[in-house]
């Protein structure tokens, strides 16, 4: 019997860019505050998470939406509900890295291999984004 190997990988951060909300983020507070509420934004993402697990779990879409309202507020800066909804929908269409493409097609091409990705994100989330 032929060996199946499985591989995983991580929705976000790994196949998609976290730090490409930033080009979004720019046309509300410019390029220069972009980068750094961004990384905000996902160290926020990313407690909420990792506290949460252990605690009740939320929708991540609900700690995306939290923790994008702490680094706002980290940063003194503010932002209307549809610009904060316009946020939150364009990081349902986060950049993938450049390698992921090619990486991803040679994986497929590769027999007695799955590639699988996995996520804290809402089924609509992944759905979104891949």
């Amino acid at each position: 019997m032929a060996e199946n190997i499985i591989i995983a990988f991580d929705l976000y951060g790994t196949l998609l860019s976290t730090e490409s909300i930033a080009n979004e983020l720019a046309t509300h507070f410019g390029q220069e505050n972009a980068a750094s509420l961004a990384a905000l934004w996902r160290r926020y993402q990313l407690e909420y998470t990792w506290r949460s697990n252990s605690m009740s779990t939320p929708p991540f879409s609900d700690i995306t939406r939290n923790s994008l309202g702490h680094a706002l507020a980290d940063s003194a800066l503010s932002l209307d509900r549809e610009s904060i909804g316009r946020l939150i929908k364009a990081y349902d269409s986060l950049s993938a890295f450049p390698d992921v493409s090619p990486a991803l097609e040679t994986l497929a091409g590769e027999s007695g291999l799955t590639a699988v990705v996995f996520s804290n994100g809402t089924d609509a989330m992944v759905t979104a984004s891949v």
